[in-house]
């Protein structure tokens, strides 16, 4: 998995004008659709309730071990005060991808097949992509991890 990870890191800018396709995994946080690029998700894990940090930054829910990885949940990829809504019916699941800043994961409600969608231009952090199950933002693990440590 480490060669996807690595082609991910390796994308051209945003905005550049080419001919992508690029594997998208879509989820939910609550009613909210995101997506991320496919080849950056080490694993999807089910879901534990992280330790929190004492003292730790606001956007930081805590972190969890995972087969010998330290894992830091982020509460949500574009807020600092919302985490997504356990409930038996759906049972929540973690979202991992190693960074710069360590293993970083997001937590979603419902996630859904990777498919492939045909980009004219590489996607920011944050840019709305059209997937088939309708508008979806996108979220960039390493953009996300730099924002939380800058902060």
């Amino acid at each position: 998995m480490d060669s996807m990870a690595d082609s991910a890191s390796t994308r051209d800018q945003p905005g550049e004008i080419h001919a992508e396709t690029l594997p998208v995994l879509s989820f939910l946080i609550d009613e909210h659709r995101y997506c991320v690029d496919a080849r950056a998700v080490e694993s999807v894990v089910a879901w534990r309730e992280p330790t929190e940090l004492p003292g730790g930054h606001r956007r930081i829910w805590g972190v969890l071990q995972d087969r010998g990885r330290v894992i830091t949940i982020v509460r949500h990829p574009f807020s600092d005060h919302r985490s997504p809504v356990h409930s038996d019916e759906r049972p929540l699941r973690t979202l991992v991808s190693p960074t710069s800043a360590g293993h970083l994961g997001v937590v979603a409600s419902q996630t859904f097949e990777i498919e492939a969608l045909l980009l004219r231009r590489t996607p920011a952090h944050g840019a709305t992509l059209e997937t088939p199950r309708g508008p979806a933002t996108l979220i960039e693990f390493e953009s996300s991890a730099s924002e939380i440590v800058a902060a």
